[in-house]
């Protein structure tokens, strides 16, 4: 039975782990994901800390769901949970990766953040599916809490690598915004997720099913979205996308449109992205957010 437990508590995660791995077209280094991944796990011990602490200061989180008014569910599962696990998370992703010199891609931020989420339901999963000693439980949270953390992952690293993007540009007011981006939006994501159970509402399982699906199919679209725009040989580039190919000054709409950046704003720029030809001067391209050497 034991096997069985464990085998149900981290088939998930490994699964999920290598299929993120695998769309990574430049593997990350190994050392930087295991140390990302206990990174995952040891931020479970802060969710404890952090939770002790504003269950002290809000005795009301303390009681059982059931017992607890609509507003007091709403507090919990949005701030209580979702909002103390998923900034315990991102301040390991941010520490462990944000200015490690291995994160020169959009999708890096997804592995990234994956890793470290995935750390931590690791530990969660074996707590709950022991507790409980229920095969039931090894294979729903499999089906939905494992995957719920990676994809509230997803949308970390998407604007974690956003933020980096405008950083390298010197652009400071949009790389907070995506920072305060990526916490909040993946704690809505989970609040949203964690408040459709605790409620008890009929009609609310319905909603959560519904989200749980539209969750999957946007983050497995993002996922490949950004993958695709990792890295690319230059013999794996068109031969129109190269830089010694795009104009040196783009200068009216038609110029834009043949160099393939119909939105691209006229300026003068002084070095192309090797990755896909785009125009750029910062640490980072606009465009697919390949650092620049």
């Amino acid at each position: 039975m034991a096997s069985i437990l464990l085998f149900l508590a981290v088939i998930p995660v490994v699964v999920i782990c290598t299929y993120i791995y695998l769309k990574d077209r430049n593997k990350e280094p190994w050392s930087l994901l295991i140390k990302l991944f206990v990174l995952g796990v040891s931020s479970c011990f802060l969710v404890l800390m952090v939770s002790g602490v504003l269950f002290e200061i809000l005795p009301f989180m303390n009681k059982d769901t059931a017992y607890m008014t609509f507003f007091e569910v709403m507090a919990y599962a949005f701030i209580g949970v979702a909002l103390i696990e998923e900034f315990c998370k991102w301040l390991m992703v941010y520490i462990g990766s944000y200015t490690n010199k291995a994160y020169d891609e959009l999708y890096d931020g997804i592995v990234y953040s994956v890793y470290v989420s995935l750390g931590f339901a690791f530990l969660e999963n074996l707590l709950y599916v022991f507790k409980n000693q229920s095969i039931v439980v090894g294979i729903s949270r499999g089906l939905l809490a494992v995957p719920g953390h990676a994809c509230d992952a997803v949308f970390m690293g998407y604007y974690l690598s956003l933020a980096k993007v405008y950083a390298s540009q010197g652009n400071k007011a949009l790389e907070k915004k995506n920072l305060v981006l990526s916490v909040l939006v993946p704690t809505i994501l989970h609040g949203i997720y964690d408040f459709c159970l605790f409620a008890n509402i009929g009609i609310l399982l319905i909603v959560f099913l519904a989200f749980v699906i539209l969750l999957y199919i946007f983050s497995i679209k993002k996922i490949k979205l950004l993958a695709a725009q990792c890295k690319k040989t230059p013999q794996q580039v068109p031969q129109y996308q190269q830089p010694q190919y795009r104009p040196q000054y783009a200068t009216t709409p038609a110029q834009n449109q043949q160099a393939g950046y119909v939105n691209y704003q006229p300026q003068i720029v002084n070095k192309y992205c090797p990755n896909c030809g785009a125009p750029t001067n910062g640490q980072f391209c606009p465009n697919c957010g390949y650092r620049q050497n």
